[in-house]
């Protein structure tokens, strides 16, 4: 039985991950979120609102992603994501920073200024987080007003996030 102090843990049906929900974070039904993620296979959103949320997805690879292909699936990555904040008007090219996320490889960028469907202006910070033939990526939105809760957010998700 869990004590009320404790974070409540997501778990989507058939996903290859789980992360704690954040204090003061709703579930978001997954057609309802705002930001975009592709061809997700798995998603989970919790939001503070309709515009500040962390979304967790998961996109399926073609290639195993190993130590040996690891700079090429980053050079991929960063061309994906140049391509999507192209798409988006961005004029400003994201570059990746290397990082780890549950102990294994990721890729974390940041784009500002991304348009939502409520008219405002988004910083996304995003994890691409790279495990076998998956892609989970943590995508963590926030405008000025809302970015220290969820940048507390964010941070609870990476930490508590599990790759099965």
């Amino acid at each position: 039985d869990r004590s009320s102090s404790s974070a409540a843990t997501a778990i989507p049906d058939g996903a290859p991950y789980s992360y704690d929900v954040p204090e003061g974070f709703t579930t978001i039904p997954s057609g309802d979120a705002t930001a975009s993620v592709g061809s997700a296979t798995d998603k989970s959103t919790i939001a503070l609102d309709d515009v500040n949320l962390i979304q967790v997805s998961v996109f399926e690879l073609q290639t195993e992603v190993t130590e040996a292909n690891l700079t090429d699936a980053r050079k991929e990555l960063d061309a994906a994501v140049a391509a999507a904040a192209k798409q988006a008007g961005i004029t400003t090219v994201p570059t990746s920073t290397a990082v780890s996320v549950a102990g294994a490889p990721a890729f974390m960028y940041r784009i500002e200024g991304v348009p939502t469907p409520s008219g405002k202006r988004a910083t996304n910070i995003s994890y691409a987080v790279l495990k076998g033939f998956n892609q989970i990526q943590v995508l963590c939105q926030y405008t000025p007003n809302k970015q220290a809760e969820l940048k507390r957010g964010c941070d609870t998700v990476l930490a508590s996030l599990t790759l099965t």
